[in-house]
């Protein structure tokens, strides 16, 4: 409300089903949609979307996740086209025993042309230190990429020390102006 004025009304809707459809592989959707409108100058939008995911132990050390997930928006005015996005994308998460795990995940977004890997290793050198390292990368264009590596130290039950460095690279790309 603004002066005693409904700025917008929102409906939504959501829901949520997971199924264990097997002891080594689960499943879940979930289901979102909502409506809106604005009683100041009568515009409405909708919302509809969905995400698929599961979850596979194929090994005792070794775990797959997969998801897809879907949305779609559109407004009644004339100045905003109908809006539909999907992205989806595989992980991997690999633990060969109790100090040392990987993981890495490879997710798409065909509609933005969009590919980025993500993975990372952690070392439980002792039961006090620990350390892992982690990248980012966009695949598509090459045009994002980051390092960092952390090292804890837990000195007491009340007490740790912690350092992290990074490294980042990101370019920015302009399209050449066109010539007078």
């Amino acid at each position: 409300f603004e002066d005693s004025v409904r700025d917008s009304e929102t409906d939504s809707l959501n829901g949520f089903l997971n199924a264990q459809l097997f002891p080594d592989l689960s499943a879940s959707l979930n289901l979102n949609w909502s409506q809106s409108e604005n009683p100041r100058d009568g515009t409405q939008s909708e919302n509809y979307g969905w995400r698929l995911h599961t979850t596979a132990r194929l090994t005792p050390q070794l775990d797959a996740n997969a998801f897809y997930d879907y949305t779609t928006s559109n407004r009644d005015d004339e100045e905003t086209d109908d809006d539909e996005t999907s992205r989806y994308g595989l992980s991997l998460n690999f633990r060969p025993s109790d100090i040392l795990s990987f993981y890495g995940s490879l997710n798409r977004n065909p509609d933005e042309n969009e590919t980025a890997f993500n993975g990372s290793a952690a070392w439980r050198m002792t039961p006090k230190l620990q350390a892992s390292v982690n990248t980012s990368q966009a695949l598509e264009q090459g045009d994002s990429e980051s390092y960092s590596a952390n090292l804890s130290w837990l000195v007491s039950s009340h007490f740790s020390v912690r350092s992290s460095a990074g490294y980042q690279v990101c370019l920015l790309y302009t399209s050449p102006s066109p010539r007078d």
